[in-house]
């Protein structure tokens, strides 16, 4: 956080969960790997990993700032659904706290913010998350 250049000229993973599924070996995937592969390979961009499922969501006041400047914002899947918080008990970041880093985060979107891809999981995050916002704009 005390480094902005790190941050700014890096694409931001997040992770909502630890991994995606299983490879024909039953080993997890992380999808995260082959996005910081791609961006390495095909950019020459560094990324930089913000695991919640393991570090939990923190403060969302520095965090989501963080996040949106940087190059780009990609939101990872997970192997759950947004419909069963059971789950996510067995993680750092609750469901709830989830959805809430993931409002923060659309409501950071500005002009100049980086742009953010929400694959799988993160993808139902980023729906849920748009029908709660608009039901508070409607309230």
């Amino acid at each position: 956080m005390l480094q902005p250049r790190l941050f700014r000229e890096a694409i931001a993973i997040v992770e909502p969960w630890e991994h995606v599924g299983y490879n024909p070996l039953g080993e997890h995937v992380r999808a995260s790997a082959n996005v910081a592969f791609i961006a390495q390979k095909v950019a020459d961009c560094d990324s930089l990993l913000f695991p919640l499922w393991s570090s939990g969501v923190l403060n969302l006041e520095q965090l989501i700032p963080i996040i949106a400047s940087g190059i780009a914002v990609v939101v990872e899947g997970g192997d759950l659904s947004v419909r069963d918080a059971t789950p996510f008990a067995d993680g750092k970041a609750s469901l709830e706290e989830l959805h809430r880093f993931t409002e923060q985060l659309l409501l950071s979107r500005s002009p100049t913010s980086a742009p953010a891809i929400f694959i799988c999981l993160g993808h139902q995050l980023a729906a849920q998350a748009h029908i709660w916002l608009i039901q508070q704009a409607v309230d």
